[in-house]
């Protein structure tokens, strides 16, 4: 090798460590690229809805960056919506308003004030999440991937419980849920496990693939919840029903009332993200509680997901 061969090889070697030992500050700003969650967010986007036949989504741009988004692509202040023909979009704002986008309209995304406790949220969330918000979501919202393939009827899925084991559930407050596959009408039922009474109690009938339980008056204990379809495919969930100072407490978290919606939202994505696996249909439960009555922004994000095709 000639001596002016291997010294531009040197060099060529000290320029690359050179750009590793610099990191982010060579050719980064070390902010989130498009559609992840930083402390920037300032709306997500809820629901998007594509007409049959259309070609892409929905395009956000900042700067010179431009892709393709569905729902629950988070937003900074001056990022611009240009639906493509046939596509609409609805976008969640911090103060739980929505605003929508529809071809050929543009929609540039406002400075928004934001009240102290969205902030603290927006910390504690950055804090327990970080750059894995998509892994948080997947864990809510996810279904097994070869699903997509057969046909619905002769599936029951619950979103994000899937091979979990035994889910501990408090008893304190309702129990929500929502499942894919199967056909209407459900029931729902809970009986005793393990030696215990072995009764089985339906707890609701429903045509809708959600419901909303009471487990009040359940004993604590283990037991298993079944839901089935009309055409007899069923979910079948072992519990272990328990009271609430078995839940773990959120760690972190900025508030220390207990029936605050900051305190509660920090809650159930704590017990979705840090707790055991045990805990995941109690804190997907209280997310869609959060998401449903409380139009929470977070909750929202994480489990108030659509992406719908019109035909």
């Amino acid at each position: 090798m000639s001596d002016q061969r291997l010294r531009m090889r040197r060099a060529a070697s000290a320029l690359a460590l050179l750009v590793l030992s610099l990191g982010p500050a060579v050719g980064q700003t070390g902010e989130p690229s498009l559609c992840e969650y930083g402390p920037q967010s300032r709306a997500s986007v809820n629901k998007v809805e594509r007409q049959a036949g259309a070609k892409d989504w929905l395009r956000v741009e900042r700067g010179n960056e431009t892709m393709h988004a569905k729902s629950g692509c988070f937003l900074q202040p001056g990022d611009i919506l240009r639906p493509d023909a046939g596509i609409s979009a609805e976008i969640r704002m911090p103060d739980k308003t929505t605003r929508s986008v529809k071809f050929p309209d543009v929609l540039e995304i406002p400075a928004v004030a934001v009240t102290s406790s969205f902030q603290s949220l927006l910390d504690f969330t950055l804090g327990i999440l970080g750059s894995d918000w998509q892994d948080a979501r997947d864990m809510a919202t996810a279904v097994v991937g070869d699903t997509r393939e057969t046909i619905p009827s002769r599936y029951l899925i619950m979103p994000g419980v899937f091979d979990v084991g035994e889910q501990s559930i408090d008893t304190s407050h309702p129990l929500w849920l929502r499942w894919v596959g199967s056909i209407a009408p459900f029931s729902i039922s809970i009986r005793g496990r393990d030696g215990a009474d072995r009764t089985t109690h339906v707890l609701q009938i429903t045509s809708e693939r959600h419901a909303k339980l009471d487990l009040s008056g359940m004993a604590v204990g283990v037991s298993a919840l079944e839901v089935k379809g009309a055409n007899g495919v069923a979910l079948a969930l072992p519990l272990r029903l328990v009271a609430p100072g078995e839940v773990p407490p959120p760690q972190g978290a900025t508030t220390n009332d207990a029936s605050s919606q900051e305190y509660r939202s920090e809650a159930a994505i704590f017990l979705l993200r840090r707790a055991p696996s045990t805990w995941r249909l109690e804190a997907i439960s209280r997310l869609l509680a959060l998401a449903s009555e409380d139009d929470d922004f977070f909750a929202q994000a994480i489990v108030g997901l659509e992406n719908i095709t019109r035909r």
